[in-house]
This record gives C-alpha cells, sequence and structure tokens, in this order.
C-alpha cells in the first residue's frame, strides 16, 4: 500500500506540485493509538458513536417505517430477524466467518429459544439510546465537531510555518486503510473523496482520500479529477482489484506446546 501511494505521490510532484507534510491537532485524541477508526473512543460525552448511535436509531426507524413490503419497521426489528436467522446474519460466535465474535454480548436480552438468550453487538446499543438527544448527546456532538473541525481537517489546512508565515494548503491527502482520515472527516461533517489508486499484493483496492472544510466539495471533484487524469497519463489505467483471499476460510488451529 505505500510503495502504491509513494507512486502517486511522485507523479503529482513531478507533475509540478508542492506536497507538503502537515498535522491534526487532534489526532491523539480522536484516533486510536494503532491508527485505526475506533468510534467508541473516549468517554460518554466525547465519543462519535454516542451521536451515531442516536442519529441511526432516528434515521434507520425512520426510513424502515416507510416500507410497504416490509414487516421490518424498526432497528429492534432488526435485531430480532437477525437473532432468528442467525446461521446467515452471524448473531452468535461461529455462525458466520466474516463475524468470528459473533453479535453476542450478554446481559442484553432478546429471546430466542426458551434456553438462548443473546446480546446482538452495536445495534443493542443503538436500540438502548431510544433516539434521545439528551445533554450527553449534544456535548458529544460540540465536542467532536470542534476536534475534528477547528483541531482537525481546518487545522491541516492552515499549517503555521513559524519561518515564513501560515501557509494554506489547496486538500489535505491521505491513505490511510485503518480509515483514521474518514473517521476526522465524518465526525466533522466534511466533504471527502475517495480515489482508487491501484492495488496492493493481495489484489485489493488502494484508495488516496482528498479532504476540505465545509462546502468544498467544488475544490475537492476539482483536484481529485485532475489526479486521477494524472494517474491515468503516468501509470495507466489502475488495476482492477482480485480479491484473492476472498473465498478462504479460517480454520482453527490448536498450536503444538
Amino acid at each position: 500500500r505505500k510503495e502504491v501511494a509513494l507512486r502517486t505521490f511522485k507523479a503529482i510532484e513531478d507533475a509540478g506540485a508542492e506536497i507538503v507534510r502537515t498535522d491534526f491537532p487532534c489526532a491523539e485524541d480522536r484516533i486510536a493509538p494503532d491508527g485505526s477508526w475506533d468510534w467508541k473512543r473516549g468517554k460518554a460525552t466525547e465519543s462519535e458513536f454516542t451521536v451515531v448511535k442516536t442519529d441511526a436509531y432516528n434515521n434507520i426507524n425512520a426510513y424502515l417505517s416507510q416500507l410497504s413490503e416490509s414487516s421490518v419497521k424498526s432497528v429492534e426489528d432488526v435485531l430480532a430477524f437477525n437473532i432468528q436467522n442467525a446461521g446467515t446474519e452471524g448473531a452468535e460466535p461461529g455462525d458466520v466467518p466474516g463475524f468470528p465474535s459473533g453479535q453476542v454480548k450478554p446481559p442484553f436480552r432478546i429471546q430466542r429459544t426458551s434456553s438462548l438468550l443473546i446480546k446482538q453487538d452495536d445495534l443493542h446499543e443503538v436500540v438502548e439510546s431510544r433516539g434521545m438527544e439528551d445533554e450527553t448527546y449534544f456535548k458529544a456532538l460540540q465536542y467532536i465537531r470542534c476536534q475534528c473541525r477547528d483541531r482537525g481537517i481546518d487545522a491541516a489546512l492552515h499549517l503555521i510555518d513559524h519561518s515564513s508565515g501560515m501557509a494554506e494548503f489547496y486538500a489535505p491527502l491521505l491513505c490511510d486503510h485503518k480509515k483514521a482520515g474518514q473517521q476526522l472527516a465524518a465526525q466533522a461533517g466534511y466533504p471527502i473523496i475517495t480515489l482508487p489508486i491501484g492495488t496492493d499484493t493481495d489484489g485489493l483496492p488502494v484508495s488516496l482520500s482528498f479532504q476540505h472544510t465545509a462546502w468544498q466539495e467544488r475544490t475537492l471533484i476539482k483536484w481529485s479529477s485532475a489526479v486521477e487524469d494524472l494517474i491515468l497519463e503516468v501509470q495507466g489505467w489502475r488495476p482492477t482489484p482480485e480479491y484473492r483471499n476472498f473465498h478462504s476460510k479460517n480454520i482453527p488451529i490448536d498450536p503444538i506446546p
């Protein structure tokens, strides 16, 4: 992935652009130590998930309630469906290889059989929120917006160079397969464009993300389109993802002591 990104950065620089390393001052607060997306990071009044679970409950229910040919009308109905179809929906550990831990976290109780009570992974917290936009919700919303806007993307766009003053950039570029960059844009509510730039050694797609502040979609489209044209000119048409390990199966191994 790094080699693919560096090849693209070099093409951009060779075309006459300058790429400058910048920082997100909020990174230590909003991004997990391993660089991955952790929407439950921080206490409730600072957590992205506090906002997500509330908005998810209200928005999913608003959508499902309008469906005319489905018996699933709420998030609660989704939970019940997953439990009734555990073998395909991965409600329990081992049901589906793609969800090895299942969606089981006691003590949340939904009756599946007379002897089995289980709790589904994140959906249970969506249900428990009941979509309440309370004081905790608004504190979390204000906090993550301040961190990811003022101390995040907006700060990265305006780097203070103590020798030459403040520099303003066209758009931060990120190649972060752990999705930390997308996380900041999502929490800020700012526009982001992801551009495929190649594949890694496993045939999985590698992308470059362009970010900007509010109402700058026009700028992002302009620069991402220019970079896409440049990649096509310099490297040719990008390879098609192959997903080589798509059919691989996780096989439990008992290590020999």
